[in-house]
């Protein structure tokens, strides 16, 4: 009865144990799992503020380059303006109508060559 009672108490102890050594891998599985998680936010909270600087960025461009389209069709206004103007006057003013049909002079030729 002794070696019995002996037995169950090794039995049991290592039953303890090993239910000991279980509870000490799951704790070390949940705290590599935490610290992933934990590692996952963080890149997580990183990449939103890389998000939101870009889109920042992004809107910047858009409107610097909506800036630089109405500019761009205003001096094209202003261009188309000239031409007219220009045309006009050499069409209205007989001197400058002259001027404007002669051939250009062999030097002005030859740098556009």
């Amino acid at each position: 009865m002794n070696k019995y009672l002996i037995g169950g108490l090794l039995l049991a102890a290592v039953a303890l144990s090993l239910q000991q050594w279980r509870i000490s891998v799951a704790k070390s599985k949940a705290d590599h799992y935490q610290q992933r998680a934990e590692t996952l936010n963080a890149n997580y909270n990183q990449a939103q503020q890389v998000i939101s600087t870009l889109n920042g960025e992004l809107a910047e461009q858009r409107q610097a380059q909506s800036a630089l389209s109405t500019q761009l069709a205003h001096l094209q206004q202003t261009a188309q303006a000239k031409q007219t103007q220009l045309t006009k006057a050499i069409n209205h003013d007989s001197t400058l109508n002259q001027w404007a049909s002669q051939p250009l002079p062999a030097g002005a030729v030859q740098l556009l060559q």
